[in-house]
């Protein structure tokens, strides 16, 4: 779970500092009352927020922005009370309810980024969360036992603390309240001034008066906007800079509000569990609730007075489209060394594979050689070359959210100090891209007797999988994180699901090729084939693959167990939620995959035991009749659940689309809807384990290409899916729908790019590098004279 300051912090605009809540003073305020609780006070916390330390982290779900289920419980209730409303019982889901905020397009509008503003925020406090009578039954148990166990000088004390951690609070709610104010007054009077230039009252300063001319809310005539329209192109690129400028300005103003707002939620709570004696909740929350950030109405309205000026001016009214361009994309400019090492590495990366190309494939054309797919070790390179690619996709899928302004780290509730920049990715997928591509040339040239073989060729595929896992592993500050996940995935539903969760075991759905191929590298190295290369022993098919154990057991068991798992965490979310929608049904389509697979996995059986001619149909041909039904039906329902409920996209209203999206441009969500529909029926494949005889069964030198492009189709899902999440909370894994937009804050975390590079160890690793492929080249010519002179 990721510590709330560390998020603070990275959403933090370094310019405005000074004007967020103080979350870490007001965290030393309440030691005071942690320091004075007894030890079996402290304990009861530990089981009630689950952690008694100074950690923000809250209990249990790492996904839920305040906490565990028992913390927003607690939380809203609260909300509840200060609100004077009626708590509503029963679990209810984010994803239906929230469209009953938008009611009309100027609120759709409103909430094109955000999923409904401030709105959004106001049901955060108001839906969904119990007034639960145990729960008040042991908060007053809890204040029983404290007084019971404390000194009356220790409850004063107590006392006096809470007061000051209250008045500290209240100060910084309105040292916050005031920097929104004067900041939003100023951006709306910087909007009347741009009004008042686009009507052509710029020049009549000294006639109007001056809240006449910096009033934002004051209306432009059609002749005001058909005059905008045909202004001198210098103009118009001065009107679009100031809107694009207006428009930043604001989206960093509603992330200080989201931001802020969340910080006083979860400090309030803190002071609450630690004093139940006497809660704030009565008196703070009302006075947050008053708060203009709170509820951030007229930025909302300035925000999209700004994206009818821009739809007006210069999108044709599209204020869809006029939302996306306003928000500019993220471009660097600054190039430095960091960046001629990585164009460097990249260019060598892509001499290697042209060079593997030219060998395995043209060499083989032209004069017959046998192909490395042929070689007992592919499987080998295939298992290693499937996570090299999802390394590079990872990469590709930050720098995609990044330009798009999705907040991934937030959603996905990453730590950012542990979080690399696609920078530092790409320069970790080149340098494993050169040592896996060395190694497949090398293996191939040598067994073919292109090369010396100082080094035995079964060497290569032993040393690349002994270089997978220190990758794997190392540095295990970021890769610790990625392991936790996975065993979160694996132990499902044993743990609560998070949106983190759900990602990496659709992404081990895409992986199965690659697991299986993995799981092939593991019997041969156990079984000792590789020495087979070693000895240069003819190739063949090694005995244990084609046992009962590995071919009938254990791979249809490595292709439904990542569905298994998947399956497994949507029954945990309906378990948790209580709602039937999405979560049995999306359990239902990982469901129909293990059909598929079970179809495939006893195809060999049916086809054995009952096959012959006692009737007019073969009964292997019934069987494959209702395989096929099966998977096309599977196919089909899974397409249609990424275009509609992982996207948000395939609404008819709205062109298939949907009414908020953040690429400017259409056609990027057409592309992958198209795409996706042709890889989904080539994902059917790895639905059927090897060996199986099965309709679908493929020569196995189209399963790379099956493996690379199922990678492929999972990377474009991600950014899709991500961008959905950001927009619109679908299946209310976040307690609310507005998550600040992902903006360059000047941060100094890990994730952000580095600004100084080594250019010692620059300079050695790129001379290393031209070493390596000049000791290739040499290696190669030499071997190619000898064979010349030979002949």
């Amino acid at each position: 779970m990721v510590n709330f300051t560390a998020k603070l912090q990275d959403n933090t605009r370094q310019e405005w500092l000074e004007h967020y809540v103080d979350y870490k003073a007001l965290k030393r305020l309440l030691k005071p009352l942690k320091k004075g609780a007894p030890a079996k006070r402290a304990s009861m916390m530990t089981s009630y927020n689950g952690d008694a330390s100074d950690s923000d982290e809250e209990a249990t779900a790492p996904g839920d922005l305040v906490g565990g289920l028992k913390d927003r419980l607690h939380l809203l209730s609260m909300a509840g009370k200060s609100l004077g409303k009626p708590s509503k019982t029963g679990r209810k889901g984010g994803a239906g309810e929230s469209a009953s905020l938008l009611a009309s397009e100027e609120k759709q509008l409103r909430s094109r980024f955000y999923g409904g503003g401030g709105a959004a925020i106001t049901k955060m406090a108001e839906e969904g969360l119990a007034t639960h009578a145990e729960e008040e039954e042991g908060r007053e148990n809890e204040e029983e036992h404290e007084h019971g166990c404390l000194t009356p000088d220790e409850v004063g004390q107590r006392e006096v603390d809470s007061q000051r951690f209250e008045a500290v609070l209240l100060t910084e709610l309105e040292k916050v309240q005031q920097f929104y104010a004067e900041t939003i007054t100023d951006l709306g009077q910087q909007l009347g001034f741009l009004k008042a230039q686009l009507r052509g009252d710029g020049n009549k300063g000294s006639q109007l008066a001056l809240e006449d001319l910096t009033s934002w809310a004051h209306p432009m005539s059609e002749e005001d906007k058909r005059r905008a329209k045909h202004l001198a192109p210098k103009e118009r690129e001065l009107i679009e800079t100031t809107l694009m400028r207006l428009n930043r300005e604001l989206t960093l103003l509603e992330n200080f509000c989201i931001i802020n707002y969340t910080g006083f939620i979860k400090i309030l709570k803190k002071h609450d569990k630690l004093m139940p004696s006497r809660p704030l909740r009565a008196s703070v929350l009302p006075q947050l609730e008053k708060a203009q950030f709170f509820r951030h109405a007229r930025l909302e309205d300035i925000k999209l007075e700004v994206t009818t000026i821009f739809a007006d001016v210069f999108c044709n009214k599209d204020k869809n489209q006029a939302a996306a361009m306003l928000l500019p994309k993220r471009f660097r400019t600054n190039v430095d060394f960091f960046l001629l090492q990585l164009g460097y590495k990249l260019g060598v990366a892509a001499t290697l594979a042209l060079w593997v190309v030219w060998d395995c494939v043209v060499q083989v054309a032209k004069f017959g050689k046998p192909t490395i797919v042929t070689k007992m070790a592919f499987p080998v390179f295939r298992a290693v070359g499937g996570l090299l690619l999802l390394h590079w996709c990872w990469g590709i899928i930050e720098h995609f959210c990044n330009y798009l302004r999705i907040n991934f780290v937030y959603l996905l509730d990453l730590s950012p100090k542990n979080v690399s920049s696609p920078r530092k990715i790409f320069d970790e997928a080149v340098n494993e891209s050169i040592v896996y591509l060395t190694c497949m040339l090398l293996y191939y040239k040598v067994l073919v007797g292109g090369f010396p073989d100082w080094i035995p060729a079964g060497f290569y595929p032993i040393f690349l999988l002994v270089y997978t896992l220190y990758c794997l592993v190392f540095p295990w500050k970021q890769r610790k994180g990625i392991w936790w996940i996975v065993g979160r995935v694996v132990v499902a539903p044993l743990v609560s699901v998070t949106l983190l969760d759900t990602v990496v075991a659709d992404v081990l759905t895409s992986l199965v090729k690659v697991l299986l191929d993995l799981a092939w590298s593991a019997f041969y190295v156990i079984s000792g084939d590789f020495t087979r290369d070693i000895r240069g022993a003819p190739d063949e098919v090694p005995s244990w693959e084609l046992s009962v154990l590995y071919s009938k057991v254990l791979a249809p068991v490595i292709v439904i167990l990542p569905y298994w798992w998947r399956f497994m965490q949507c029954l945990r979310r309906f378990y948790d939620t209580g709602n039937r929608w999405p979560h049995l049904l999306n359990a239902t389509k990982y469901a129909m995959a293990q059909t598929v697979t079970l179809f495939g996995a006893f195809h060999h059986v049916y086809y054995h035991v009952r096959g012959g001619k006692g009737g007019r149909v073969h009964p292997s041909l019934t069987y494959d009749v209702v395989w096929v039904m099966v998977t096309v039906i599977s196919t089909f329902y899974s397409y249609v659940w990424d275009v509609t409920m992982d996207w948000g996209l395939g609404r008819p209203s709205k062109g298939f689309l949907n009414d908020r999206r953040m690429c400017s441009s259409n056609v990027p969500y057409y592309s992958a809807m198209v795409a996706d529909l042709f890889l989904r029926f080539l994902w059917v494949n790895t639905l059927i384990p090897p060996g199986s005889g099965g309709l679908f069964s493929l020569p196995l030198y189209l399963n790379a290409f099956l493996m690379v492009m199922e990678i492929l189709r999972r990377m474009f899902w991600g950014v899709f899916r991500l961008e959905n999440e950001q927009l619109r909370n679908t299946q209310g894994f976040r307690r609310v729908d507005v998550i600040p937009l992902s903006f360059s804050t000047e941060n100094q975390h890990e994730y952000r790019d580095p600004k100084n590079t080594n250019n010692l160890r620059v300079i050695l690793e790129v001379s290393f590098v031209a070493g390596l492929v000049i000791f290739l080249s040499i290696g190669a010519v030499v071997v190619a004279d000898g064979i010349d002179e030979g002949v």
